[in-house]
């Protein structure tokens, strides 16, 4: 039994169709294996190569480097799809569901014993690429420059708060210039 039901193997042959997918190959399979991709059937009709790569993608739920194929691919569709949030989450959730399939097939790692185990966190994994772009750093770096801290004493009367036991002092952000 494959990695997704042959419906949704047949829905993302369709929507792959549909945008175009199927005379974009080299790059949907790009980062795989070398030997893989060598394993997979060859159709002359790129419509047809398609199919066969999905099949031949869900019937493996892992290769070398612990990378699953079908999970890769639907990736890299995800990315493909960018202008389009729908076509993008319809592929980025079917990566998911893949994964957490070939994840399920997978044999639980065996807990190391005595005090060492307690030094280690066990890995997660989360199936969404959560990073900010480089640029996020630069932008907030450029930001904490335009940004003061204010300390002001109170006043109390009118008159600020000289008596240093008994003064507090507030503190507030600004924006700088």
């Amino acid at each position: 039994m494959g990695l997704l039901s042959a419906e949704k193997i047949g829905e993302i042959y369709g929507k792959a169709i549909e945008d175009g997918l199927y005379l974009k190959r080299s790059v949907l399979l790009a980062g795989l294996a070398p030997a893989y991709l060598a394993s997979l059937e060859v159709s002359p009709a790129p419509a047809g190569q398609l199919l066969l790569d999905l099949n031949g993608m869900n019937a493996v739920p892992r290769i070398i480097g612990d990378v699953t194929p079908l999970h890769h691919w639907l990736m890299n569709a995800s990315f493909l799809s960018a202008a389009f949030p729908d076509r993008q989450r319809f592929y980025g959730d079917l990566a998911d569901e893949a994964a957490r399939r070939a994840e399920e097939g997978r044999a639980p790692a065996a807990v190391p014993a005595g005090p060492a185990a307690t030094d280690q966190l066990p890995e997660r994994i989360i199936f969404k690429n959560d990073l900010v772009p480089a640029s996020f750093v630069a932008g907030a770096a450029r930001t904490s420059l335009s940004v003061a801290r204010m300390v002001v004493p109170q006043f109390e009367g009118g008159m600020a708060r000289l008596n240093p036991r008994r003064a507090s002092k507030g503190s507030a952000t600004a924006p700088g210039g």
